[in-house]
């Protein structure tokens, strides 16, 4: 796997930074935005090659609801909130107060272990295929036309 691309959109710099001391930027792409640079055109923009988002919890509601409707099936972990928003099966983690970053990491790397088993399963399954499809290639020849070995 490439590096995990992760994007945060932060009230503060600091935030964004302390993130980025936190995780292994070898194994970790991590892009940074200020969430009062975040608007409607911007949200379009999002670049759906994202591996995770790390949403501040201070931001505004709507950037936050459209940000996880554009980001449907993208891992996205809120940073803290009351742990009465948890939404088990969404793909969104809720952290809860006090934040740690330790917490935080933990998530990261459980995300990235559950993506790079999905493409491991991903690649399998399409050499199956592949064999399944070459198999069923050869008996077809072998039956539809017998003369021809």
């Amino acid at each position: 796997m490439n590096n995990f691309v992760i994007h945060i959109i932060s009230l503060k710099c600091e935030i964004c930074s302390l993130i980025k001391k936190t995780l292994d930027t070898d194994k970790y792409t991590i892009s940074c935005i200020l969430a009062e640079d975040v608007d409607e055109n911007y949200i379009s923009k999002i670049d759906k090659s994202i591996d995770c988002m790390i949403l501040d919890k201070d931001i505004d509601e709507k950037v936050s609801r459209r940000i996880k409707e554009k980001l449907s099936g993208t891992p996205i972990i809120c940073l803290p909130s009351l742990g009465n928003d948890f939404q088990e099966g969404t793909g969104i983690k809720y952290m809860t107060e006090p934040f740690k970053l330790s917490e935080l990491k933990k998530a990261v790397d459980e995300i990235t272990s559950n993506l790079q088993k999905w493409e491991t399963t991903l690649k399998i399954s399409g050499l199956f295929s592949f064999l399944f499809s070459s198999l069923q290639d050869f008996w077809f020849s072998q039956t539809a036309f017998p003369g021809l070995q």
